[in-house]
């Protein structure tokens, strides 16, 4: 078992030069990218970029948009991971920290961990931007971290693990889940899987996680796995409507390899 230092440190505020220069966050023709800015409590390792942010208005939006997967079954899913501490400690292989991350601008989140008795929640607010340096906010949780302060990422290890199913309760506008493809994903469009509305029970898939057409210019990493996952992650995306509410992952489980 690893020891963990240092749970939660604030992450490094990205410039707000490089929203409005477009780097991370598109332009017109592609609605923004996720995550492309902002602050997070990620252990010291910024999650700038993530997992796509284009609002779903045009485009391509991902394998997986808008599907519940059906929910899983029980006898195929592991350990529930959502718990107060905010911290994993292997199960499945998966060790790391809950965490919220934002823009910074008008989606912000406070430093520290984000989980309590009712799962791991996070209040958010969105405006409509045109330049998408609002791209929203979110929360994640870290795959593989040694737990340290700074906190160091790595892949994946796990091998019986095919996806999670993860439960939103709440308020939930438009919503991305997938996985990031590096430790620091500054200015980096990351894979989705899932894109949808509403508070439901969502079965995120390693194989229907890709990169959408507006992301391939910003860094995206196609045909995500397993052992290139660094993070799961949900983010409520910005820059499409003036709405504001909270949401909580109430459950988090491993879809295991049948």
């Amino acid at each position: 078992m690893t020891v963990r230092l240092e749970k939660w440190t604030l992450g490094v505020l990205v410039a707000a030069a490089a929203l409005s220069s477009g780097a991370g966050c598109g332009g017109d023709d592609d609605d923004g990218g996720f995550d492309s800015g902002g602050t997070s409590n990620t252990g010291g390792v910024s999650s700038v970029g993530g997992v796509g942010a284009n609002p779903g208005t045009g485009g391509d939006t991902g394998a997986g948009s808008g599907d519940t997967g059906g929910g899983g079954s029980s006898d195929g899913l592991g350990e529930e991971l959502v718990n107060e501490t905010g911290w994993v400690d292997g199960v499945n292989g998966i060790q790391g920290s809950f965490y919220g991350y934002g823009d910074g601008i008008t989606c912000t989140v406070p430093e520290g961990n984000p989980c309590a008795a009712e799962g791991c929640c996070l209040a958010w607010a969105t405006v409509v931007d045109s330049t998408y340096a609002s791209w929203g906010c979110g929360i994640g949780l870290e795959l593989n971290s040694d737990g340290a302060d700074p906190a160091v990422k790595s892949p994946y290890t796990g091998t019986d693990v095919v996806g999670f199913q993860v439960t939103v309760t709440g308020d939930v506008p438009g919503i991305r889940l997938g996985y990031t493809q590096q430790a620091d994903t500054t200015d980096t469009v990351s894979p989705f899987a899932i894109e949808a509305t509403g508070a439901n029970t969502y079965d995120v898939l390693f194989s229907e996680t890709t990169c959408p057409s507006w992301g391939a210019d910003q860094g995206c990493v196609d045909d995500a796995v397993a052992a290139s996952s660094h993070d799961l992650q949900l983010q409520v995306v910005g820059g499409e409507a003036e709405a504001s509410g909270s949401l909580c992952i109430t459950s988090i489980k491993p879809i295991l390899a049948q």
